[in-house]
């Protein structure tokens, strides 16, 4: 975007830096002031006293945001000519103090992120592709079956994946316990949209490990997929993460906290996710960040809230069981660089409080 600030008697300099300053900070983009070093000198001073749009922070961490913003501004003396600026009448108001051109229309590059864990149209990866679809990613979502619209007639809500936009989603059918097949879902995801990837959302689990059946059996395709198949999926997709601008987000889960019995697989694969994610960040220090969320009990029944009693909310803290979009929500602050740049080795227990409550037999 391009800012031209007129040299002009009739305004007031530090007012139009505030202008400035809160552009920047708001719009997200680098700005161009052209012909405009006659503010430098009111800007340098307000960023010096520490002002921004009249309020004051004086060197707090606010304001230091403020200040990196304000590098992306660049001073420029680019003559006139260039078409990018037009002639500004004599009796040019206040109203057109600062104008705001197109500079070629350049479109911010989608952004791509990988999703397993997809085929249940109820369940939390379906509602993380369409969260990140309603945010302008490029969407892979993948599943060991195929998406399911599940029985319209007996699911009170469901995602139907035929609402999937073709042109920003695309489906691969894999098995993520197979580090050939890890590998394919990339592949695919690089053909469709690019060489680049900015999330990965490792969501993809088995959920009912029958440990009384084969126990042997059952724990090594519970760690095979749950922890095996994130640790090949995020070594697959790493090479096209963009340094400074990409995230990997592990679903775990409270039972890497507290269990019930025969979870064993589930719940060592859950707590490996959570020990992968603070090694993965610090591997990845500088280029990745590498989070881990934790959702407690999260409703993904076909028939929504019919299913739960009045008491299941009432044993939450917050007053009400989770629901998909609460983990959606979290995943995207993870996956923003401006919201959560400062974030990563970290693991956030999503489960309304449940795990702090103390419980004694009755």
């Amino acid at each position: 975007m391009m800012i031209i600030i007129p040299k002009k008697d009739n305004y007031d300099e530090e007012f139009a830096c505030w202008v400035l300053l809160l552009l920047a900070q708001v719009m997200h983009m680098p700005l161009v002031l052209q012909n405009s070093s006659h503010l430098q000198i009111s800007l340098d001073k307000l960023i010096h006293r520490g002002h921004c749009g009249g309020l004051f922070y004086h060197n707090s961490l606010a304001w230091t945001k403020v200040v990196k913003r304000i590098h992306n501004i660049v001073f420029s003396q680019a003559p006139q000519s260039t078409g990018l600026s037009r002639k500004m009448e004599d009796n040019v108001g206040a109203e057109t103090l600062v104008e705001v051109l197109d500079e070629k229309q350049r479109k911010k590059k989608p952004r791509t992120a990988i999703i397993t864990g997809v085929a249940r149209p109820t369940g939390i990866g379906r509602t993380l592709v369409y969260r990140y679809l309603e945010k302008g990613y490029q969407v892979i979502g993948s599943d060991l079956r195929e998406l399911d619209d599940g029985d319209q007639q007996k699911t009170s809500s469901v995602m139907s994946a035929k609402k999937l936009p073709l042109d920003r989603f695309h489906f691969v059918q894999a098995d993520i316990q197979d580090p050939s097949q890890a590998k394919r879902i990339v592949e695919e995801a690089v053909h469709h949209f690019g060489n680049h990837i900015h999330v990965l959302v490792n969501n993809a689990a088995r959920a009912n490990a029958n440990l009384d059946m084969d126990r042997i059996k059952s724990f090594a395709d519970t760690i095979a997929t749950n922890l095996n198949g994130a640790f090949y999926l995020s070594e697959c997709v790493i090479p096209y993460m963009p340094p400074g601008e990409s995230s990997i987000i592990h679903i775990s889960s409270t039972r890497a906290l507290q269990s019930e019995p025969f979870t064993e697989g589930y719940s060592a694969a859950k707590a490996g996710l959570c020990g992968l994610t603070h090694s993965q960040a610090i591997t990845l220090a500088g280029k990745v960040r590498v989070n881990a969320v934790l959702p407690g009990w999260i409703n993904t029944n076909p028939l929504g809230k019919s299913a739960l009693r009045p008491e299941d909310h009432q044993w939450h803290p917050v007053g009400r069981v989770g629901v998909p979009n609460d983990v959606a929500l979290l995943c995207l602050f993870l996956s923003d660089e401006e919201c959560s740049g400062f974030i990563t080795g970290q693991q956030f227990v999503v489960d309304g409080g449940a795990t702090k409550k103390m419980v004694y037999p009755e």
